[in-house]
């Protein structure tokens, strides 16, 4: 099949879909991954998709605003798993930091049912999702962006000053032996770093498509997180890996 005519291919899914997987595009037309990544590119150049983490979704004035429910349905079933396996961690009466992202707020999914919970936090989805449960819920103000509808800033950064809690929850964009553990913006990188100020401990939590890729901030080393938690899909090189460098790994079952 010529390029051409797999990325014509590619529209029709778009318009019928709304968004694309990467990996899902290799299987379904029998391509490596960096092919179909080098289509998305290819078609974003043209102004007809815009790319998202692990894929793209159709150009157009309201896709900015859908960006967050687009994310939220790449790797659903992996970023669940994570959500419960890190939700075990929590107990009643902790006092813990969610950070943003659609892999934190599966944690969030599953800790309604605590008792005497303190929860800071700087992600509105996240508060939305915890407010009708009636546990305290204190939120970091600052500049909400409106991708993942998380408040950063340096507004951000002073009032997670105030706070000390038993455990924060973040996640990433990428994570590399060579790289360590990457964000997007310069911003994002400051906050999950004064988090881990902030924290007893700090729980890393990110499903497996992230691992092997690199975003374009350095937001910390591997060994600066008490506990990584990911899914099963993650290679094996990674698992002998940081158990081999005394990392706590957990990984959730999919």
């Amino acid at each position: 099949m010529l390029a051409d005519e797999r990325r014509a291919l590619i529209m029709e899914e778009l318009h019928t879909n709304e968004i694309v997987k990467i990996n899902e595009l290799a299987e379904k037309f029998n391509i490596t991954v960096e092919t179909a990544r080098r289509d998305i590119n290819a078609l974003q150049k043209k102004n007809l998709v815009n790319k998202i983490y692990g894929g793209a979704v159709l150009a157009g004035s309201t896709i900015k605003d859908s960006l967050y429910s687009t994310r939220e349905a790449l790797c659903a079933r992996e970023k669940a798993a994570i959500g419960s396996l890190a939700a075990s961690m929590i107990h009643d009466q902790d006092t813990i930091i969610l950070g943003s992202g659609t892999t934190i707020l599966e944690i969030a999914k599953n800790i309604k049912h605590l008792h005497n919970l303190t929860v800071i936090t700087n992600s509105l989805p996240i508060i939305l999702e915890l407010l009708p449960t009636g546990m305290q819920i204190f939120c970091i103000g600052g500049r909400v962006g409106n991708v993942d509808m998380n408040m950063t800033g340096a507004f951000s950064l002073n009032a997670l000053k105030d706070f000390h809690v038993d455990t924060a929850f973040i996640t990433a964009l990428g994570i590399t032996q060579e790289a360590g553990v990457t964000c997007y913006t310069p911003e994002d990188s400051l906050f999950a770093k004064q988090i881990k100020k902030q924290a007893g401990k700090t729980v890393l939590a990110m499903d497996s498509s992230k691992f092997g890729h690199n975003s374009l901030v350095i937001q910390g080393q591997i060994g600066d997180y008490d506990t990584i938690i990911t899914d099963s899909n993650v290679s094996d090189s990674y698992i002998t890996d940081f158990r081999n460098k005394d990392i706590n790994l957990k990984v959730a079952q999919i």
